[in-house]
């Protein structure tokens, strides 16, 4: 289950690839006018690929649905929400901020996952007993 300081370390260390992907984009963006679709494409390809590294090694098939899901959500907020301007500021940001700036954009994604992840474990125990 995804506790309050798992969720806040997950952001950090995302933030961390995240803002190093940023960096790289912009740089190419600058030196080749990037279109703000590609940039898009970009960021989603990489928050999602940074996603679903962090996945728990001790999901089963189902929770690895459910967390997919998840980091499939969130890369398409964050895609869609942010921009080049916002990356640029989040690079700027302390780890905490640009956390707490993500927790917002992703939060429906995160609420949705919490709660379907409940459901799924109280079946799972009941089933058990």
């Amino acid at each position: 289950m995804i506790t309050e300081k798992l969720y806040r370390d997950f952001y950090i260390r995302c933030m961390g690839h995240i803002k190093s992907a940023a960096f790289i984009i912009i740089m190419c963006a600058l030196s080749f006018s990037v279109s703000a679709q590609e940039f898009k494409k970009e960021v989603k390809t990489s928050y999602l690929k940074t996603c679903l590294e962090q996945a728990d090694k001790d999901y089963d098939e189902y929770e690895m649905r459910l967390y997919r899901w998840w980091c499939e959500c969130s890369s398409e907020k964050v895609s869609q929400q942010l921009t080049l301007t916002d990356f640029l500021k989040m690079k700027l940001m302390s780890k905490e901020e640009s956390a707490k700036k993500m927790k917002a954009v992703i939060q429906v994604c995160t609420d949705t996952f919490k709660r379907n992840m409940t459901i799924y474990k109280e079946i799972k125990t009941n089933r058990n007993k």
